[in-house]
């Protein structure tokens, strides 16, 4: 009896729980969720798609727009990396960056969705770095914006320093100046250039993001002279009004570089490349019982012209080819068939024209063309880019060479250099 009353009880709970089974089943069939419809919904980034932050860390805002909303839909933010933090998501979303103390930089990502819609901002975050020297720059003075190079590339150089240039456009002496050669996607609009906002990094090419190693250094004046420190590593970031540089120069020291400030590169002449004279200011020089040698290039430019190399040296040992003092080499265009060189000429690429001074990277390795100053050991250099050279002739095989020009950076080289002629010619 007893028996039967449990085997009873028991039927009668399987038999509630088939009901209550069937009930909800049939509830979820009549009643199923309903996903709203994000279809017509418009999410778009407007702020920043890269943010690049020190090693301190900080806080960070991600910026956007959303049309069509649908009642319901909430927008989100998430990541996957623990030293990300999302905050709040509103209007604006906002994160923070815990500070980095490894050795290596860290790159993560926030992904900012809507129903179906999103978009990434990815996030890169410096490693800790001790500087050796820290420098506040204050002025841009002798930065430059070269205009397009390539279909879609910039060309922009950025000088840091406390002083800038002086007025008639030489560096001042006992400074410092930080020079970055860079390549941007992103030109100028109209008139006014300003330095794109990004990361820039050391590099041999003038892909968007680069800074070119050829004209990138930190140059160190002196009362008389100026050293120049190449950069073995560099990474520069622009950003909301500021610049800052990580460096590590060829030495192994390492230094920070930050500017904040206007970053509308100041109007000036530009030159046709970046300033690649190392002269501290005017050059005087007279030089007597010099020597120097022609060589006849033919039509070097195609401008159906005979060019003709003048190599000046102050002193030169033909036995041992031991040089001291001044050199020059200057490209003078004569007339097609012509090897007279004996006249007046001024910058240019035709008859009666001395052409301008250039230089190239090839390989890495820097080039000089065509008209320039040097001295013995190419201590100091600086490329003629406007003026006058005549070119006399005296007694025998006695010239009279005299030099009015100008370099890269405004210094006067102004002069004159008498010596003989090279019994062959080359």
């Amino acid at each position: 009896m007893i028996m039967k009353r449990l085997v009873t009880f028991i039927a009668l709970i399987l038999a509630l729980a088939s009901c209550t089974v069937a009930f909800e089943d049939n509830n979820s069939q009549n009643n199923p969720a309903i996903t709203p419809d994000t279809t017509n919904s418009i999410l778009t980034l407007t702020s920043a798609e890269d943010e690049y932050y020190d090693a301190e860390g900080g806080l960070g805002e991600i910026c956007y727009t959303l049309e069509n909303a649908v009642e319901g839909v909430k927008v989100t933010a998430v990541t996957g990396e623990k030293w990300i933090n999302i905050i709040s998501i509103d209007n604006t979303i906002t994160y923070e960056i815990l500070e980095n103390n490894d050795v290596e930089e860290r790159r993560g990502a926030i992904r900012v969705g809507y129903g179906k819609h999103y978009f990434v901002v990815n996030i890169v975050q410096y490693a800790k770095m001790d500087s050796d020297t820290t420098f506040v720059a204050e002025s841009l003075g002798g930065s430059y914006y070269y205009g397009k190079e390539g279909n879609d590339t910039y060309h922009y150089f950025v000088m840091l320093s406390i002083w800038g240039l002086s007025p008639n456009g030489n560096l001042y002496s006992i400074s410092s100046y930080y020079c970055f050669d860079i390549y941007s996607a992103t030109g100028a609009q109209g008139t006014v250039a300003v330095i794109p906002d990004g990361e820039y990094r050391l590099g041999d090419g003038t892909e968007p993001g680069t800074i070119n190693r050829t004209y990138s250094k930190l140059r160190l004046t002196s009362d008389v002279s100026y050293e120049d420190f190449p950069y073995a590593e560099a990474r520069m970031v622009v950003k909301n009004g500021t610049i800052e540089a990580y460096l590590t120069l060829t030495t192994g020291t390492m230094h920070q570089v930050k500017y904040v400030g206007s970053l509308v590169i100041p109007e000036g002449t530009k030159p046709s490349k970046p300033i690649m004279s190392t002269l501290q200011g005017d050059l005087n020089f007279e030089i007597k019982d010099g020597r120097f040698v022609a060589v006849y290039a033919g039509d070097l430019l195609g401008t159906g012209c005979n060019t003709c190399q003048l190599y000046l040296y102050e002193y030169i040992d033909e036995a041992t080819g031991e040089e001291r003092g001044h050199q020059f080499e200057l490209d003078l265009q004569l007339a097609q068939g012509s090897t007279e060189i004996c006249g007046t000429y001024t910058a240019g690429q035709k008859v009666g024209n001395f052409i301008p001074g250039t230089a190239e990277d090839i390989g890495g390795e820097y080039v000089q063309y065509n008209s320039w100053y040097n001295t013995a050991g190419y201590m100091d250099f600086a490329p003629l880019i406007d003026g006058e050279i005549k070119v006399e002739r005296g007694d025998g095989e006695l010239y009279l060479i005299t030099i009015s020009c100008v370099d890269d950076l405004g210094n006067r080289i102004a002069g004159t250099f008498s010596g003989l002629r090279a019994a062959t010619d080359l």
